[in-house]
């Protein structure tokens, strides 16, 4: 049977974050703030300028080489005026405010030729991660198994277990699903988004700060990250070959013999799962602002059409968005935290989460999206 290539349709839900290296990020030398816009500038452009101006050149390199807190870009550009729109790649809004005496970075969105997308990979990987999430008990069991195997080694392989659930590698069910990398947008669609760390300290929930964590999450350091606002939206390519649900069906719940429908039932069908776990662990610690998040995106869910799904994916997003951990027996969960990830309380594990802030009051939690197919 010929399988055909079909479109879909992200929208965000919540703020998304991919980024390509963590290490890629944006410097006080890059960028500074204007009127709620953080602009960053192409210094091709800028250096262009200079050609006939010596001491323009001679004042941007000592900037340079001196320290990142000193260089101050807006006011070289005043000084020389210089209009914004010479030298600017890209301007975004900004969601937070940079605490003062700290220095000032920004993790940088994915892009291609400067534009801003969603890797396929990225879509991709979410999928298998909640389609991990909808198996069948038995080969859940096979997680479990895997990991009361393991005894000292500091790294525990599901390999063996993926092959035994999805297939070889080259025989893998997931090679029956393609999907390609969204269509290219303009990084001015972009916002810059304040994240703090919740940290689950002594049955309490803390922030993450240093030298220790505290309560209230205005005292708690923040990291700044490129991100896709909510309602905005992206289209790519899929191929889901019939194939891919006749090597499933059988080890999942869902039993739907159309593609489309066959994967939407079965991401919802996790999705539902999953938010209800990350409810009950918020109500837990007292939470409430977050859990109510997580029930307006369970109460859409219903409005959901049959080629429609919502997941999580990104930076950000967590272990057990990523992961089958979720439906670990107690005891696994708490080996994992013991072996792979050295946790000294491993009955609190996984214990952080990363929120959105906006002025100093949880907005989002990061990620969701919705993923439309026609």
């Amino acid at each position: 049977m010929i399988t055909h290539s079909k479109t879909y349709e992200i929208t965000v839900l919540t703020p998304l974050f991919i980024c390509s290296d963590l290490r890629d990020k944006l410097t006080e030398i890059d960028f500074f703030l204007e009127n709620g816009k953080i602009v960053v500038i192409d210094f091709d452009k800028l250096l262009s300028l200079t050609k006939n101006n010596e001491r323009l050149l001679d004042e941007i390199l000592l900037g340079l080489e001196g320290s990142v807190a000193s260089f101050d870009l807006k006011r070289i550009l005043q000084k020389y005026q210089i209009k914004v729109e010479q030298c600017k790649r890209y301007a975004m809004n900004f969601r937070g405010t940079f605490p003062s005496g700290t220095r000032k970075e920004i993790a940088c969105f994915v892009k291609t030729a400067g534009k801003v997308y969603i890797p396929g990979s990225s879509l991709k990987g979410a999928i298998r991660s909640f389609i991990t999430k909808a198996l069948q008990k038995k080969f859940i069991a096979l997680y479990d198994n895997e990991i009361a195997r393991v005894k000292t080694n500091d790294k525990i392989s599901d390999a063996g277990v993926e092959r035994q659930v999805f297939g070889d590698p080259y025989a893998s069910v997931f090679k029956y699903l393609q999907i390609s990398d969204s269509n290219p947008i303009s990084p001015e669609n972009l916002e810059v988004f304040e994240v703090k760390i919740l940290n689950i300290c002594n049955g309490r929930a803390k922030w993450y700060a240093k030298p220790q964590n505290v309560e209230n999450p205005k005292d708690a350091l923040s990291n700044f990250v490129e991100g896709l606002p909510s309602k905005m939206s992206v289209t790519g390519s899929i191929k889901i070959d019939p194939q891919f649900v006749e090597k499933l069906k059988e080890k999942v719940e869902v039993q739907v013999d159309d593609p489309v429908k066959f994967l939407a039932k079965l991401i919802n069908h996790a999705a539902k799962h999953y938010i209800e776990n990350e409810m009950n662990f918020y109500k837990k610690y007292g939470i409430y602002e977050i859990a109510d998040l997580y029930q307006k995106i369970l109460d859409n869910m219903p409005k959901l059409r049959e080629n429609e799904f919502i997941l999580q994916v990104g930076f950000s997003t967590g272990y057990l968005s990523k992961t089958v951990g979720m439906l670990l027996k107690p005891d696994s969960l708490k080996r994992v935290a013991e072996i792979a990830y050295r946790n000294a309380k491993p009955e609190l594990f996984p214990k952080t989460r990363r929120i959105v802030f906006n002025n100093g009051k949880i907005l989002a939690i990061p990620g969701w999206i919705r993923v439309k197919i026609m």
